[in-house]
Parts: structure tokens; C-alpha cells; sequence
């Protein structure tokens, strides 16, 4: 009867002491996009919060995009895509493995550094992609952008680097369906 406790009880132990990290279980890709979902941020430097909502779908060339607020995105076998001025790019490559890239515009390349940091925010604690856009129409290409995605969570954490300054958004709250 004791064995049988211990086979029983520790295993629920374990499940329950995992549950702060939120980690990947069946993938709705890197970013689940269904009408409704949200994402709140808070800018560390402004103390200004943003939301990101999914408000509306469309469809384009037999595709379903997600209207996030100003683009469209979808996820595709490879990742997610944004349709953006009449043309799609992949913009964030899920499943990947370290090193992966992808030109998400003539504008930026994508360098997947990370499958597994943990990062710890407002809204809770997650495994996460690190993703590094570095801009392409500088002679030294310049770090853009660090951002942190959960998947099946979407953005965790995002640092922009823009004329000399930097801005930290952080996530404070989610929904997502």
C-alpha cells in the first residue's frame, strides 16, 4: 500500500511543482492567434502599458490572417508569417533550432538564439525562443530587436533598439484561447 502512495502521490507532487513554467504542450505555433486573445505589455522605461489584441480574421489568398492590430498574421508549418503591403514573409521561424534564420523583410534577418530560456515577467514564469532581428540596410547591421516568445503563449519579453534608445516591454497579462 505504501509503494502504491508513493507511485501515486509523487508523480502529482512533480506535475504540481512545475506548474510556475509554463512550457510548450501541443503547439498552436509561436503565437496562437484566435480572435479575442491579448497580450499586455508594460514598457519599462515609460511605465506605459500596451495591448495587443486579435481582433478580426481575413481572408487572403484562400489563407485565414489574424488581424493584430496594424498586420495580419498566420502560423504556417515553417512559423509565423506577416502579410504586410500586398506580400507575405516568414517572420519568426517555429519549430527551429539554434542558429536558424530568416529574412523577415528586406528590412531585418531573424536569428533563432535560444529554444529554451526561462524568463521570468509580471505575467508569470516561461520557457521561451529567443529570437535577434538585425537590420539589413546598414553596412555593420545593427541589433534591432531581442524578443522572447512561449509557444502557445506568444511575445514574453521584447527589447528594441531604436536612434539610441532602448525600450524593454515586459508581459503583464495574457489571454489566449
Amino acid at each position: 500500500m505504501k509503494k502504491l502512495l508513493i507511485l501515486v502521490f509523487v508523480p502529482f507532487l512533480f506535475v504540481i511543482s512545475c506548474k510556475n513554467i509554463t512550457e510548450p504542450s501541443e503547439s498552436q505555433g509561436i503565437l496562437p492567434l484566435k480572435v479575442g486573445n491579448y497580450w499586455k505589455f508594460i514598457n519599462l522605461r515609460t511605465s506605459e502599458e500596451i495591448t495587443f489584441r486579435i481582433n478580426e480574421t481575413k481572408l487572403i489568398n484562400n489563407i485565414t490572417w489574424y488581424r493584430l492590430d496594424g498586420i495580419f498574421a498566420t502560423n504556417k508549418k515553417d512559423g509565423l508569417w506577416i502579410f504586410d503591403e500586398g506580400h507575405s514573409y516568414l517572420a519568426y521561424k517555429y519549430p527551429a533550432r539554434v542558429g536558424d534564420t530568416c529574412n523577415a523583410n528586406y528590412f531585418l534577418t531573424t536569428i533563432v538564439k535560444s529554444i529554451n530560456d526561462t524568463i521570468t515577467v509580471p505575467a508569470g514564469k516561461f520557457v521561451c525562443y529567443r529570437y535577434e532581428s538585425y537590420r539589413n540596410d546598414y553596412p555593420n547591421r545593427p541589433l534591432e530587436m531581442k524578443e522572447w516568445f512561449s509557444p502557445n503563449i506568444g511575445p514574453v519579453r521584447i527589447i528594441s533598439y531604436y536612434n539610441n534608445v532602448i525600450e524593454e516591454k515586459v508581459l503583464k497579462a495574457f489571454k489566449v484561447k
